[in-house]
């Protein structure tokens, strides 16, 4: 008896996956042997020579096949192939769905959306519409605008930095900052679906994961396809001038940057022009709710910060000197990535199944932490790293609806009706695994308004700052990181890694366009 129910169990479980999924079926009618009783029920399954029926009212009973006329007992062999072939197909869907979950990625990998149609900012504009197409043309993807928003001197300085950095530097330098780059990229997209059910992801609510990863997948496919190794070959890089490498990268890229902005709010920004004239304009630049206010001048047509204007000449000798005399400062920094990064990459891309790689992706968070430090304090500077069950008819009362029915004791025993199978079906949940990128290390607080990664306004190792919007967003990559502050290496100045980060505050509009602040020393 004990193993019947457990038979009927299975049974009904498999056939409750199957409905889950598909549209509620029609009851059928059913009559007793003798033809005195009829009833309309839904058939869920055939077992060990029982019919598996549920009621409107979503009572499930069984009836011996042999105790029903025969044409229920052909509709009933009749559904049961059809149920088997249902089952066989759903368990096929689930078994496909369960294989490309165990696969490191979707294949083939998801596609974003094209980028926007790039129109870079017009030379000869007002101050308030040259900054407004240069932000709409990052907002789009396009980070060629940040070029082309310079002077056409400043432009042919950069050209000219890069050839002579391309000439300079190390192959295995280069190798060790854009190759490193890359496979970061290349391994959070073709590991995704490990990254993504990792126990810190899964600690995450909703709204966190879909944020978290739409920001890490966006900047990884483009580091992927921006770094690529074919595009980032030094002779390359000697032989093709620099806006024109610059062109070709950008169109890989702006779909991916565009991405990014759309999951991160705070890299967007108000810009107010509060007056103009004579070509120069004071511009109040608002960004993840912090203002401040930045003079800009007219150059050839092009706005750009008066400080930027003031110690351009300064800057571009400056660099020319520390390219000149080896980079040696790069070299450090190219060493220090090759000697830490470099065995905790290798270790995720060794994974050979998802528990390998979230094993090891929990040294490289403390890896990461003790790089950014390392590289901050070689530079002179700190870091702020920081259960429904059943499918039927709403219960009414069953009394009722038997008496309706005229389901009485000598019915049923007509029908051989036994009550109850699977109802003590239940399961549990598991709960979510252990927190990390939660509230201090990459969702709420470590993704929070608490701080950068790399910027100063982070807190201690693995808090308010994090990973997430707040160590990738407002604080370390928004705008904090990447806002309306200081510049990591622009010709802003500020500190190494100041406020600005790398984006619209750090290499973008603010540290090497619009942004403002102190020129370094």
């Amino acid at each position: 008896m004990l193993l019947n129910r457990l038979f009927t169990a299975s049974a009904v479980f498999l056939f409750a996956l199957t409905q889950a999924w598909s549209p509620k079926a029609a009851a059928e009618t059913w009559t007793s042997l003798q033809g005195t009783h009829s009833v309309e029920a839904r058939m869920i399954g055939l077992w060990d020579g029982k019919v598996l029926l549920q009621l409107a009212n979503g009572r499930r009973v069984s009836v011996p096949l042999m105790s029903l006329r025969s044409e229920s007992r052909i509709q009933a062999e009749e559904l049961s192939r059809k149920l088997e072939t249902s089952r066989a197909e759903r368990i096929r869907e689930l078994q496909g769905r369960a294989a490309a979950e165990a696969s490191p990625a979707p294949d083939p990998l998801p596609q974003v959306p094209a980028a926007g149609k790039y129109v870079p900012p017009t030379a000869g504009a007002n101050a308030a519409q040259f900054l407004e197409q240069l932000d709409d043309a990052v907002a789009a993807g396009h980070i060629q605008a940040i070029y082309d928003a310079l002077p056409p001197n400043y432009r042919a300085d950069i050209d000219s930095l890069v050839k002579l950095a391309a000439q300079r530097i190390k192959p295995a330098t280069w190798q060790a900052i854009t190759g490193t780059a890359h496979q970061v990229g290349d391994l959070m997209v073709t590991r995704q679906n490990w990254f993504l059910s990792s126990p810190r992801m899964k600690s995450l609510d909703a709204d966190q994961v879909e944020k978290v990863r739409g920001q890490v997948l966006a900047l990884a496919n483009a580091l992927r396809v921006g770094l690529s190794p074919e595009a980032t070959q030094l002779d390359r890089m000697q032989a093709v001038p620099f806006s024109e490498w610059l062109k070709e990268r950008d169109q890989e890229v702006a779909p991916y940057i565009a991405q990014l902005f759309k999951y991160d709010d705070s890299l967007a920004r108000a810009i107010t022009v509060e007056s103009e004239k004579n070509g120069i304009a004071q511009v109040s630049l608002t960004q993840d709710s912090q203002t401040s206010k930045v003079t800009y001048v007219s150059v050839d047509g092009h706005w750009v910060p008066k400080t930027l204007a003031d110690q351009w000449p300064n800057l571009v000798e400056d660099w020319k000197n520390e390219l000149s005399n080896g980079a040696a400062s790069i070299d450090t920094y190219a060493a220090l990535i090759q000697a830490v990064a470099g065995p905790a990459l290798q270790s995720l891309a060794n994974a050979k199944n998802s528990g390998d790689f979230h094993a090891a992706m929990e040294p490289v968070f403390p890896i990461a932490e003790t790089m950014i430090s390392s590289v901050a304090a070689m530079m002179g500077q700190s870091s702020g790293l920081a259960s429904s069950q059943g499918r039927g008819a709403d219960s009414g009362d069953q009394n009722g609806y038997e008496d309706e029915m005229g389901m009485d004791a000598d019915y049923e025993a007509e029908m051989g009706m036994e009550e109850g199978y699977g109802d003590d079906m239940g399961g549990s949940r598991g709960g979510p695994g252990p927190g990390g990128f939660g509230p201090g290390g990459f969702g709420a607080g470590g993704s929070g308004s608490g701080g950068g990664s790399s910027g100063p306004r982070g807190g201690g190792p693995g808090g308010p700052g994090g990973f997430g919007p707040g160590g990738f967003g407002p604080g370390g990559f928004g705008a904090g990181g990447s806002g309306s502050g200081g510049g990591s290496s622009g010709p802003r100045g500020g500190d190494a890694s100041g406020p600005g980060g790398f984006g619209p505050g750090g290499f973008g509009p603010g540290g090497f366009g619009a942004g403002g602040g102190e020129p370094r020393q």
